[in-house]
């Protein structure tokens, strides 16, 4: 899927220090929603993934619209008492979106409603589909049972910027035709 110029880049971002914090570049075009580029990393500060997008800005052309993050973008760090969007307004970054504290399984069924929407940039986005793909309800041996929640594994990282994008979602994107 090719980067169009015409339209802006969002982000999304599931924040991770010991696990991944992975960052997914979405376009929305004609009610479609294509994930042309994405990064991860873990143990890394944010000024690592901040220049990451200033250099894919510069090397591909991307012009960033929002950049979206979960609530837990807001936490301030221990040592400092400042948040960790605050770190990142300080870096440069603006036009920044917060998503609320949702559940999970809420969120799953928001991403079943606009899934038809997704493309995929196959190579760029080769990870994010595979662990779409593979993103699994945890079972739990002693009650013969799936648990409530999905498995917390690598897979999960990659799934809840995907979660989040659907949260945020405008509700004001066309119908697709056959909606």
């Amino acid at each position: 899927i090719p980067h169009d110029p015409n339209y802006e880049v969002e982000t999304w971002w599931d924040l991770g220090m010991n696990d991944f914090n992975v960052v997914l570049l979405t376009q929305t075009i004609h009610g479609r929603i294509r994930f042309i580029d994405m990064y991860w990393s873990r143990g890394m500060p944010l000024s690592h993934y901040y220049n990451w997008l200033k250099e894919r800005k510069e090397a591909a052309g991307y012009r960033y619209g929002a950049h979206h993050f979960p609530h837990d973008i807001e936490v301030k760090e221990l040592g400092t008492g400042v948040s960790r969007k605050q770190t990142l307004f300080d870096l440069g970054m603006r036009n920044m979106r917060v998503g609320k504290k949702a559940g999970v399984n809420d969120g799953i069924e928001k991403v079943r409603q606009i899934f038809h929407r997704f493309e995929f940039d196959e190579e760029r986005c080769q990870k994010l589909h595979e662990s779409l793909f593979n993103y699994r309800q945890e079972f739990d041996d002693k009650l013969g049972t799936f648990k409530d929640k999905p498995r917390h594994d690598d897979n999960s990282h990659f799934a809840d910027p995907v979660r989040l994008l659907a949260q945020l979602w405008r509700d004001y994107i066309p119908l697709l035709e056959g909606e």
